[in-house]
């Protein structure tokens, strides 16, 4: 009995040791597995492998610190913290774990508490160079360069070989433009021939580049795409100094290059898109931008480029829409804030374009496009004094520059005051080199002034001087035309031609003349002979088949409104027109249905809301009462579209509706005579004689006559109520 009890001890210890065995071998077996996945990216794999290793042995503390590395390359942080915890715990006296903490405290932009794991690392570990090396990235996140700098100079001298610290502290020198020490530091690495860095070398190039010396940025670049043909991050570079170089070609050629290596790198889609944009083929620009922006949502200058490609073919509407991502992304970016600016005075948002304009300032008091965007935008607003505030500030900022001055000048001229004009250009051509723009503009104050032969005089003299202005010649042709010289108003524009043959001005103020001399014929041929040189000049076309239409073509006028549309489907005014063509070829269905997208392309494109129009005349009341609604939910102050709601409403029956839209007008626009008569003969209509009379009295500039004519209309109104409406 007693050796039987010892075999089944014995066989049971050999159990036990061989499941042992078994255990260690598969915790292993998983443990290595995870590494090798981690290694090739597969990090999902890779988890599931140390999962399977930590649930045989919680205690594997290798294992664990690999699963929140891992956890870290998917970005779930939260169980990368609960690994990387446990991991401190295993191993209290080591510092790794808490700098992997700290990094993940630096993904999530927590940066006080990256900071705070940083101190634990080097509570335990004072000479990590590695925690100095995060704590530097942190401050770097921060934007302060020389907290940065001076963590990275203490891990560089814990350990002088750490590569990634002394190429960080190269890249702080370059934005700090400490430009001599960032040079120093690339080249002692480059100078280890145990260190091949390429990323020295794109520092390198850049500091080169910042010191003026693009030629030798562009053979540090080539030196490192010699040994390594591949090296994306290396044509990339290779093709920004292309495109600083404006070097379009060559660029294009190492995006095409880059995109035969990886056909997913953005970067590389970017250079072409911009390539496409100076080339002025906006439609492929957009096309690859757009591919940009969709793919890195968060690259705002990809945005903002896809934003200027889009207002370059018109698309104002989504222009808009990717300059105010570019803002909600990086609000310090001027240039986008210009262009808002730029559109929004193009639309009329004057309140908007003046908004933006001021934030530009805040950001450069100094910025002259935003001063003289801001002046523009006052101007256009009536707001002359502002506006010559702000060009009073350009001069100031640049007395030799024409801009100010010219502007300065233009201002003056729009708001009448010419005996301030003559002085102020004879002065400003002095100090800028006799701009032949102030000259233009001193004429034409001549002109207004009623002083026709002076003015004529000068723009003969600015001729004389200034063969190639062809400003001049056309202005000269326009006060031939206004005096009715029409034949030496021809010969102005045909010098203009000759002087620069391809001027699409003097061609279209040619073209202008003959159709008001009623030579339509002659004037399509100048149009036609625009398109043949441009044929992507859409407003050309429009001018086509607008001349069609009054040639009694509308056959011909759709032809080419449609290929105006389909040059550029979210110009309004083209479906606008083409909406015109249709109504004159009797096709009011497809007339309807052009006005319709011209609303959906652009809601505040006024011509459009001649749809309402349309259906007036088909009697579709309902229909168009909703247009006209829309239009003024845009802005209450389009006093035609108000008006012609409440004669529709009237149409339809409705005195009373169209009697509260009229009050409504009225209040919203208390200086316009028109919305007094409107809401006074609705009065009338319903029997108030004596509320209308009294509006009437109020009614501001009306002819004493005119005031006295509708008092004797309601008057009349008030004896007779039944036939008050008709009246």
């Amino acid at each position: 009995m007693r050796r039987l009890g010892f075999v089944a001890v014995a066989c049971a210890a050999s159990l036990l040791l061989s499941t042992g065995c078994s255990k260690e071998r598969a915790k292993i077996k998983h443990h290595s597995k995870g590494i090798v996945y981690a290694k090739i990216g597969r990090y999902s794999e890779a988890i599931e492998q140390f999962r399977a290793a930590l649930k045989i042995d919680p205690n594997l503390t290798e294992t664990r610190f690999h699963l929140g590395v891992a956890y870290c390359a998917r970005n779930q942080h939260d169980e990368a913290l609960k690994e990387f915890e446990a991991v401190s715990k295993l191993e209290p006296k080591s510092a790794r774990a808490s700098i992997q903490a700290g990094t993940v405290k630096l993904a999530q932009k927590q940066y006080d508490d990256a900071l705070k794991a940083c101190a634990v690392a080097l509570e335990k570990e004072p000479n990590n160079a590695e925690a100095h090396e995060l704590a530097a990235k942190v401050h770097l996140a921060q934007k302060d360069l020389d907290q940065a700098a001076e963590r990275l100079n203490k891990a560089i001298e814990l350990n002088p070989s750490l590569t990634s610290a002394r190429l960080s502290l190269a890249k702080i020198y370059l934005l700090q433009k400490k430009l001599d020490e960032a040079k120093q530091i690339c080249e002692a690495l480059l100078s280890d021939p145990k260190n091949e860095s390429p990323d020295a070398q794109m520092v390198l190039s850049a500091v080169q580049e910042e010191q003026g010396n693009r030629e030798a940025a562009f053979e540090t670049i080539k030196s490192l795409l010699a040994k390594r043909p591949n090296s994306i991050p290396g044509h990339l570079r290779l093709a920004e100094l292309y495109l600083k170089a404006d070097k379009d070609d060559e660029a294009m050629s190492e995006a095409d290059l880059i995109l035969k290596l990886n056909a997913n790198v953005a970067a590389a889609q970017y250079v072409k898109g911009i390539v496409y944009l100076r080339k002025k083929e906006f439609p492929k620009a957009v096309a690859e931008l757009q591919t940009v922006a969709t793919r890195l949502p968060n690259w705002a200058e990809a945005h903002f480029d896809l934003g200027r490609a889009l207002v370059a073919t018109n698309k104002l509407q989504q222009a808009i829409t990717e300059f105010r991502k570019t803002l909600e992304l990086k609000s310090t970016l001027v240039p986008a804030r210009l262009a808002l600016a730029a559109i929004h005075v193009q639309e009329r948002w004057f309140d908007e374009a003046v908004k933006h304009c001021q934030k530009a300032l805040d950001a450069e008091p100094n910025n002259s496009q935003a001063i003289r965007l801001l002046g523009i935008a006052y101007v256009s607003n009536k707001e002359y004094e502002k506006a010559e505030e702000q060009f009073a500030k350009l001069i100031e900022l640049d007395p030799n520059a024409a801009t100010g001055h010219l502007s300065l000048a233009a201002t003056k001229l729009a708001r009448g005051d010419l005996d301030v004009i003559v002085p102020l250009c004879e002065k400003a051509i002095q100090s800028t080199a006799n701009d032949p723009r102030l000259r233009n503009v001193l004429a034409l104050a001549l002109m207004r002034k009623g002083n026709v032969k002076a003015a004529t005089e000068e723009f003969k003299k600015l001729t004389e001087s200034n063969p190639d202005f062809v400003t001049a010649y056309l202005n000269l042709a326009g006060i031939y035309r206004s005096q009715g010289h029409m034949d030496q108003a021809v010969a102005e524009c045909q010098r203009a031609l000759k002087a620069n043959p391809q001027s699409v001005p003097a061609r279209t103020s040619l073209a202008n003349l003959y159709r008001s001399q009623k030579k339509l014929s002659e004037a399509l041929g100048e149009l036609q002979a625009i398109l043949r040189d441009n044929p992507k000049d859409v407003q050309t076309r429009l001018a086509v088949s607008t001349l069609y239409l009054e040639m009694g073509k509308p056959a011909d006028a759709v032809r080419e409104a449609k290929a105006a549309t389909a040059q550029e489907p979210e110009n309004p005014a083209a479906h606008t027109l083409l909406a015109r063509a249709y109504k004159d070829s009797g096709d009011s269905a497809n007339a309807a249905a052009s006005l319709k997208k011209s609303l959906e392309v652009n809601p505040r494109f006024l011509p459009a809301y001649e749809l309402a129009l349309v259906y007036f005349d088909q009697g579709r009341y309902d229909e168009a009462i909703e247009v006209y609604e829309q239009a003024l939910k845009i802005n209450p102050r389009f006093t035609d579209i108000a008006f012609n709601l409440i004669v529709t409403l009237q149409s339809k029956g409705d005195l009373q509706g169209a009697l509260t839209k009229s009050k409504a007008a009225l209040e919203a626009q208390p200086r316009l005579s028109t919305f007094y008569i409107a809401t006074a003969n609705l009065l009338a209509a319903k029997g108030d004689a004596k509320n209308a009379k009294g509006l009437i009295e109020k009614a501001p500039a009306m002819a004493p006559e005119l005031r006295q004519s509708y008092l004797d209309l309601y008057d009349q109104a008030s004896q007779n109520k039944a036939q008050a409406p008709k009246l």
